[in-house]
């Protein structure tokens, strides 16, 4: 008789009650190697190199109870079982979801998780592009403090998705290209990290984005392509000082205004590409790197640039076709990227350094209104001499 599991595996179903002196659904422990008198046979005692859990069951595996005896989930327990169909419940019993444990289960059509999960491993519920497995609402319950890479990928949950206030870290492209949320997202007030690609491509996602001020790290592309996003609220919090490169890029719902904090230190490359952001962008003093293209076809009608960031730099607000007015740029100001300004349509253009900076190319191309560049009065700049195709004038 089976030491670890005893159930019912008529027509490969199989209840997983676990016997005495097991705690749980094991990690390269145990495989289903055969049926002996309707128990799972143990094919192995010691780790398994080639697979782990139920890995090679794949689709002989036709059902799945897991029973309230079990505490924890192994590493690929059920991983590629897409013999499982229907309904997947995690019992309250069970604390830890591991590595792979459901991944590429690609016929399971709802996840229901215990009140007791606190920890949901990287690619717990990893699905395959194209195959959106496991749908409904998800609900995670307010015990999970950790939600690894990978978690739900290309998972296909519809409604909106609330990550609860007991989660800390939303690992590396968490619920990447998740398409079928369509509801809002809100994020609990005690998330301190959220990775890379966390939310990447979740392009139904709808409604005010606000980051809570808990927040101290966001990894590139976090929110990259979340197309049905409609305005931003970032973190006030002296530990969050960089906003990763394109982090927002294509998020082309996102209007009104952005307000970047004064804890932002440096802005990487694309932050902000494609966006459709109004009003004056605000670049506070604070700021003092802005990757290439950062801010590149928003709807901004006026910048405002902080003394802070010394080098302008390439594209830093190229096609923004809005941009009106009068730019100023700052004393501080040391040089001017390429394309820079290109596309936008100024009507004056004022400069407060007292020597001119190398030239660049295209700075003020493609629509700009402007023809002159006004400097300081007491300054190196020659009068009547170009600059990046402006006339100078002396009369500040």
């Amino acid at each position: 008789m089976s030491q670890v599991f005893k159930g019912d595996v008529t027509n490969n179903v199989v209840e997983l009650n676990l016997q005495a002196g097991a705690t749980n659904i094991g990690s390269s422990s145990y495989g289903l190697g055969g049926i002996n008198n309707g128990e799972i046979r143990v094919v192995h005692n010691g780790d398994i190199t080639q697979s782990s859990g139920f890995y090679d069951a794949r689709a002989d595996l036709k059902g799945l109870v897991i029973g309230t005896s079990c505490t924890s989930i192994g590493n690929n327990a059920f991983s590629s079982c897409f013999g499982l169909t229907g309904s997947l419940v995690i019992p309250d019993s069970v604390t830890s979801i591991s590595y792979r444990s459901f991944a590429y289960c690609g016929n399971l059509t709802s996840l229901t998780l215990g009140n007791s999960v606190v920890t949901i491993g990287d690619e717990a519920f990893d699905q395959s592009i194209g195959v959106p497995s496991l749908t409904g609402d998800l609900i995670i319950p307010n015990s999970v403090t950790t939600i690894g890479n990978y978690a739900f990928r290309y998972c296909g949950f519809t409604g909106p998705l609330v990550i609860p206030n007991s989660v800390t870290t939303i690992g590396f492209a968490a619920f990447n290209s998740c398409t079928g949320f369509t509801g809002s997202l809100t994020i609990g007030n005690s998330v301190t990290s959220i990775g890379s690609y966390a939310f990447g491509f979740c392009n139904s996602l709808t409604g005010s984005l606000t980051i809570p001020d808990s927040v101290t790290s966001i990894g590139g592309n976090a929110f990259r392509g979340c197309s049905s996003l409609t305005s931003l609220t970032l973190p006030i919090n002296p530990s969050f000082n960089t906003i990763g490169a394109r982090i927002f890029s294509n998020c082309t719902s996102m209007t009104g205004n952005l307000i970047i904090p004064s804890n932002v230190t440096t802005i990487n490359g694309a932050a902000f590409e494609y966006c459709s952001f109004t009003g004056n962008l605000n670049i506070p003093d604070t700021v003092t790197i802005i990757g290439t293209f950062c801010f590149r076809s928003n709807n901004f009608t006026s910048v405002t640039i902080g003394s802070g960031l010394t080098a302008i730099p390439n594209g830093l607000l190229f096609l923004c076709a809005s941009m009106t007015g009068t730019l100023v740029l700052p004393a501080t100001t040391s040089s001017v990227g390429n394309n820079a300004f290109n596309g936008c349509a100024f009507t004056r253009i004022e400069y407060y350094r007292t020597s001119p900076p190398a030239q660049a190319t295209n700075v003020f191309a493609g629509g700009n209104n402007a023809t002159e560049i006004h400097v300081p009065a007491a300054s190196s700049w020659v009068a009547g001499s170009t600059w990046n195709g402006l006339t100078v004038v002396k009369d500040l």
